[in-house]
């Protein structure tokens, strides 16, 4: 209700918003002055400038805290304490537990510092229209790592995967198809040798793409989603939290 409140008062005249997180963070989007002016008022904010320092220690110690919060998520402490709905580093897809690789890597010269790959996987989320109020169309190419089984000393599928290349951006039907086409190209061209897979979600448009790819390219496969995004999220954490997803670029 309040994120409604604020986000109907663009002016800041209607309100006067009062944030006092439970730790004071030097980072918070909204850090409350020392003093604000009320109408003809003057209040006092707050007053704490050192990190972490507690709302009102006297009213509630950090036992305290501890107490209240100790059958909470991460997320619902960041929301009712620290007025913040979510974390700055994520609440399912930890951003630390990201890992990168250098992005001339990708370059011609340079893609045999990639590791060796099992498979390259074109995965797609399509959208409805490239409408402004539409989401945008999200595409992804993955390489996906082989590794020698020291007990056969065969290659075998591996656990790290590297994003190469992606698209994020408003799209039409026929360009999403061209985009399509365009990422598994490239990805054919540079690994010749492995299979190419392209995944496309089968909902918005993704069920008439699917039908028309598949006469044009080999290697479509339609995915169901199943379950929502909040889940499938949550699938997707351990990979992130044992550090196998890599993407190009620095932290």
């Amino acid at each position: 209700v309040i994120g409604f409140l604020l986000g109907d008062d663009p002016n800041d005249d209607r309100w006067t918003h009062l944030c006092l997180p439970a730790r004071y963070d030097r980072k918070h989007p909204f850090r409350y002055p020392s003093s604000v002016k009320v109408g003809r008022r003057r209040l006092q904010g707050d007053k704490r400038r050192k990190q972490g320092d507690l709302l009102a220690p006297d009213y509630m110690d950090e036992k305290g805290l501890a107490e209240v919060q100790h059958d909470m998520s991460e997320q619902t402490k960041q929301a009712q304490y620290q007025q913040i709905p979510r974390p700055r580093e994520g609440a399912i897809l930890m951003r630390a537990d990201w890992r990168y690789f250098p992005r001339q890597w990708l370059n011609d010269d340079e893609l045999h510092k990639l590791p060796q790959f099992r498979m390259v996987v074109c995965s797609w989320d399509t959208s409805f229209k490239a409408k402004v109020s539409s989401d945008k169309v999200a595409g992804g190419a993955w390489g996906v790592s082989e590794r020698i089984d020291p007990a056969t000393g065969e290659w075998v599928m591996g656990a790290d995967h590297y994003l190469l290349r992606g698209r994020h951006e408003r799209l039409s039907l026929q360009q999403t198809k061209d985009a399509m086409k365009e990422l598994r190209a490239w990805c054919v061209e540079h690994w010749p040798d492995l299979p190419v897979y392209v995944i496309v979600e089968k909902s918005a448009n993704g069920v008439e793409i699917i039908e028309q790819m598949e006469r044009e390219i080999t290697g479509v496969v339609p995915v169901v989603a199943s379950v929502d995004k909040k889940l499938r999220a949550e699938a997707a954490a351990p990979a992130l939290e044992t550090h196998n997803v890599f993407v190009p670029g620095a932290a």
